[in-house]
């Protein structure tokens, strides 16, 4: 997985393998004013790209993965995560089908969007004190650079910290699950596990290895 670091706070960040503990391809980097971004790289699909991609004012970093961008299009999926938001903007997740933690410095709105997958299958951290806030892949590249009262995004949650109110809103649930129950067989729920395996293995660079549990999921697969 590759590992994300974003922060407002002045500080000597060390961005090395041991501070994002992640991402063995590449480590990059980006330092403004008042923020500062890193990223570990692993690449999986798509061209070699180095993070954050940027268009003018808008820096984006990324761990996980879209399965569904068009790769005659887009160089990475990265990319397609900036054009969307770029469209869409907080309504960019909409088109996005994938597993993905997300940090967005949007330097002409002045704030910081940050958010996972509507399951949580890539974590993200923050820590807000004091008008500054970071952001990471893991608690403890927080806590090495002496954050406190750190905590866990929750799934299906879009944060946005703005840098001139110093507020931080919180929308909950911005993917509306249909609970309905109206199917009658296992047909469609077959088809679209095989689905969902196939779009996870068919387009990776590495070799594939696969470590099963005794569970009735890893039975299926």
């Amino acid at each position: 997985m590759c590992g994300i670091y974003f922060t407002n706070k002045k500080e000597s960040v060390r961005l090395d393998s041991k501070f994002l503990n992640r991402g063995p391809d590449y480590l990059n980097q980006k330092k403004g004013d008042n923020f500062f971004m890193g990223h570990s790289l692993l690449s999986l699909t798509g061209e070699f790209t180095p993070q954050p991609v940027i268009n003018e004012k808008i820096n984006i970093i990324f761990n996980g993965q879209i399965y569904n961008y068009d790769k005659k299009t887009y160089k990475s999926d990265s990319y397609y995560i900036l054009e969307e938001y770029i469209k869409d903007k907080k309504l960019f997740w909409k088109n996005l089908d994938g597993e993905y933690a997300i940090v967005i410095y949007d330097q002409q709105k002045n704030s910081v969007i940050f958010l996972t997958d509507i399951f949580g299958t890539k974590p993200l951290f923050y820590s807000l004190k004091n008008n500054n806030i970071a952001i990471s892949s893991l608690r403890s590249t927080l806590e090495l650079n002496g954050h406190q009262d750190i905590i866990k995004c929750a799934p299906n949650t879009i944060y946005e910290f703005n840098f001139s109110s110093f507020n931080l809103s919180i929308q909950s649930d911005y993917f509306k699950f249909n609970l309905d129950q109206y199917k009658t067989s296992f047909g469609d729920w077959d088809r679209l596990f095989l689905k969902s395996v196939k779009k996870r293995f068919s387009e990776t660079k590495h070799d594939i290895i696969l470590p099963l549990s005794g569970g009735h999921d890893s039975g299926a697969i």
